[in-house]
């Protein structure tokens, strides 16, 4: 972990090679691995799950792509589509990373916005929202029970200060999601647009 992780997952997400629309996929996943110690900066215990779905997802991703080369995002995705293989590694994989950045999207939107509660209010909103649908009793239980224990929001801007004199935290994590929230409304599209939003649990 680096004092400076959430200035380094924005540039990497500044990063992210394209081709026109659509995302090239080696540049995606290395702008979303340093996630994984954002996760242990706010509570390995309490996000362990969740991080180990998010670190899961990615190697599953790679190691499709490695197996099945594709330009693109999209174009991996289609291929699956065109094949008909709506069950394959790629949607899947990749549908439950996005779920994962959505909901660590509502948790950093939850860092600025003082006024809406407690970081574990954000948390538990954002979960119900984004991940519970399509959790199934015992995995809601196993993450439902992690939101209680989020850190609080003056832990949380501690953390991302850690100990830097100069340092605007609430700044920092303004333009990541600048970087960040785009990828993510596009990917939802794209699972939209391609037919492949699933309200199967796990």
């Amino acid at each position: 972990m680096t004092a400076s992780i959430i200035a380094s997952i924005t540039e990497k997400f500044q990063g992210i090679e394209r081709n026109g629309d659509e995302i090239e996929i080696t540049s995606f996943l290395t702008a979303v691995e340093p996630f994984l110690a954002f996760f242990d900066m706010i509570g390995n215990v309490t996000f362990k799950p969740l991080k180990m779905d998010f670190e899961g997802n990615m190697k599953k991703l790679r190691k499709e792509m490695e197996a099945n080369p594709a330009p693109s995002l999209e174009a991996m995705l289609a291929r699956d589509v065109n094949d008909k293989k709506n069950d394959a590694l790629a949607p899947v994989s990749l549908l439950w990373l996005r779920r994962g950045m959505e909901f660590l999207e509502g948790l950093l939107k939850g860092y600025l916005d003082e006024a809406g509660g407690e970081m574990g209010d954000h948390a538990k909103a954002t979960y119900e929202a984004v991940l519970k649908p399509y959790h199934g009793f015992v995995v809601r239980k196993v993450f439902g029970a992690g939101m209680g224990a989020v850190p609080k929001r003056a832990t949380l801007h501690e953390k991302i200060v850690a100990g830097r004199a100069e340092c605007d935290p609430k700044g920092e994590v303004g333009a990541l999601l600048a970087e960040f929230s785009p990828v993510v409304k596009h990917l939802k599209k794209v699972f939209v647009d391609m037919g492949l939003e699933s309200t199967d649990k796990v």
